[in-house]
This record gives C-alpha cells, sequence and structure tokens, in this order.
C-alpha cells in the first residue's frame, strides 16, 4: 500500500489510517506563560483532524510522535485535554508512535501507543515512529518505506526582495528504502531549515539527506535538498 498525501495538508494517507506528525497539543499552556494570549486549541484541532478523516475516509489516527508538548512529564491538565481531545476524534482507532514529548501519554485513555522503536503497520511495509530513537532492526529489515516527524522541516525561499520559509515534505532513499520525513503539523510550534549536516533523525544518513527532494504541501517539488 502506497503512502498517498493530502494535497495542502501536512497529513498523509496509508491504508485505512490518516497520519500526521508533530501537533504538539498544549503548547499553549508554555505560551501563556510567556505572555501570549492564546487559547487552547485542541477543539480546533480535532475539528480539523474530523475533516480529514472524512475528506480521506480513514477511520484510523495515527500520530508519529510528540502529540503533545510537555517534554518534562504530563501535568493533570494536559492530561485532562488529551483524554478531551481523543474523545471529540471520530476515529475507530487512534494509534500513538511515543515521540521524546510524550512521556506519560500510555496514561490516556482509548489510544494504543507504539514504541518509540516503531510499528510496522499491517500489511503496508511502512515502518512509523517519531524519529528520535533508532528504528527496531527487525521491523526496519522487513520495512519498504520509513515515515519520521521530528524535525519539523522548512525550506527558506526567497525571491530577492523577500525571503520566507515554508514547511515541507523530505523524501529520499537510504539503503534501497524510502523515507520520508512529514512536516509537523501544529501551527503553534517552530521549525527549522532542513539541514543535511545536522539533521535530528539519527537512523539517516547526511549523503541520503543531501540528495532527498523537498515538496511544499501542495505537491510543488523544489529539487533536492543539496541545491536549494
Amino acid at each position: 500500500m502506497e503512502l498517498k498525501f493530502v494535497a495542502g495538508e501536512p497529513a498523509a494517507v496509508l491504508d485505512d489510517a490518516l497520519v500526521i506528525g508533530d501537533v504538539h497539543l498544549g503548547i499553549e499552556y508554555e505560551l501563556q506563560r510567556k505572555g501570549y494570549n492564546i487559547a487552547l486549541q485542541y477543539r480546533k484541532v480535532a475539528e480539523r483532524l474530523n475533516g480529514l478523516l472524512k475528506q480521506t475516509k480513514a477511520d484510523t489516527v495515527i500520530f508519529l510522535g510528540d502529540l503533545k508538548h510537555d517534554v518534562y512529564g504530563m501535568r493533570d491538565q494536559e492530561e485532562r485535554m488529551l483524554n478531551a481531545f481523543f474523545r471529540l476524534l471520530k476515529a475507530k482507532r487512534i494509534i500513538v508512535c511515543k515521540g521524546n514529548h510524550d512521556p506519560y501519554i500510555e496514561n490516556c485513555k482509548g489510544i494504543q501507543v507504539a514504541p518509540p522503536e516503531g510499528i510496522l503497520y499491517e500489511d503496508t511495509e511502512t515502518l512509523l515512529l517519531h524519529g528520535h530513537a533508532l528504528p527496531d532492526s527487525k521491523l526496519l529489515k522487513a520495512a519498504k518505506t520509513i515515515c519520521f516527524g521530528h524535525e519539523h522541516p522548512l525550506v527558506r525561499m526567497e525571491d530577492g526582495k523577500h525571503a520566507w520559509t515554508e514547511k515541507v515534505w523530505i523524501i529520499g532513499q537510504q539503503k534501497g528504502k524510502k523515507f520520508v520525513i512529514f512536516p509537523h503539523f501544529c501551527d503553534l510550534v517552530g521549525g527549522r531549515e532542513f539541514d543535511p549536516e545536522h539533521h535530528l533523525v539519527r537512523f539517516l544518513t547526511k549523503d541520503a539527506c543531501r540528495k532527498a527532494d523537498a515538496y511544499l504541501l501542495s505537491g510543488l517539488k523544489l529539487g533536492k535538498i543539496s541545491r536549494i
């Protein structure tokens, strides 16, 4: 089963599942402590995801890690928010591939938590994980495609007078296997220009990252990372 990208969204479909990365629910608590007047967004995020589930006819949601934001633990307010978020999702199954921001995520109700080393999703030959940990060696051997989050990849663009950054998909090959780095779903969390020399996914080599292609959320191919 081939991974299909949702045009205009940092989301993809794999068989019956909608796959997204780096939602960072609860980042609002940190921003509020810093003085920003930002209300919790979990209801809007759930509404957005439910719209994507309906659009893609998927009945499962897979989060590629960092579903929540607090990297140090999980406070009561964050747990209550997450449980409320899960209740709002119109999905038959919710799978969370545990990321470095997801301590104690297994305390939440109604979800399946996959280990940081990843899961091979059903019969798709696709390995799903966050990317901060190395993939399970047996699963990696069986996989043809590997999907990560973790990087929050951006590409800097210029037109002579202006410069800006765009969220991008990073797609490449390493040792005969296709890899896909997902853009972050959250609009409040920061990203960084994807740098092959200092990337975050430990499994990937610098050479594979240089040769990878960047795509805008619209699907427009920007070209090789080494050239842009």
